[in-house]
């Protein structure tokens, strides 16, 4: 009997530890889990506070290069419309000038004919000239007067395509000087571009201004 009590008590108190035991572990298991549940829900809100960060980071980033890029892009429209206006009024003169030939004017295409002339050595040549600028019986004296140079010899031939104007060659083919209407627009146009764009950009300043 007194061994059945000893081993009872003995199993009794072993049972006892074992609870306490188990009480123990699921206590440190629940702190663990609480902990680990703490950090994860601290580390998700630093986590979720970079993000914004970041992401307001990344605004202001874009912000201050659109602002960067404005002024170029501003720009970059100005100076295309400053190149569409300075096409259109190269059209118009173009056009200007086409309607100033078909008019007839014999006595400008006669002074073109001569300025082609003076840049030109030797005494022969081959004059071709809009139809209508007039007669060479009439032509040829204009022309060597305002030419300035003497024993000329002028031969001259029409071109009903010229739109005014004179195109010289000499006669043995080795100069050439195309002094029509269209060509001296082409020859200028660089100056005259120049001139016009930098009125056309100083109005446009003095309009924002």
């Amino acid at each position: 009997m007194e061994m059945k009590e000893g081993t009872g008590a003995l199993v009794r108190e072993i049972l006892e530890m074992a609870r306490s035991d188990s009480a123990a572990i699921v206590s440190a298991a629940e702190a663990e889990a609480a902990a680990l549940l703490a950090a994860a829900a601290g580390e998700a809100e630093r986590e979720s506070r970079a993000r914004v960060e970041a992401a307001r980071a990344a605004a202001a980033q874009r912000s201050l290069l659109l602002m960067t890029a404005l002024p170029l892009e501003t720009e970059r429209l100005r100076a295309e419309r400053l190149e569409s206006l300075l096409r259109e009024v190269k059209g118009k003169a173009a056009a200007a000038l086409a309607e100033k030939a078909a008019g007839g004017c014999g006595t400008v295409n006669a002074a073109l004919a001569a300025e082609a002339l003076r840049g030109m050595e030797g005494n022969s040549f081959t004059l071709t000239l809009p139809a209508g600028s007039g007669s060479p019986a009439d032509l040829a004296p204009e022309v060597k007067r305002l030419s300035g140079k003497d024993g000329l010899q002028l031969v001259f031939l029409e071109d009903g395509g010229l739109a005014g104007g004179a195109i010289a060659r000499d006669a043995a083919g080795r100069q050439y000087w195309d002094n029509s209407f269209k060509a001296r627009l082409e020859r200028f146009w660089p100056e005259l571009r120049g001139a016009l764009g930098a009125g056309l950009a100083g109005g446009r300043k003095n309009d924002r201004a």
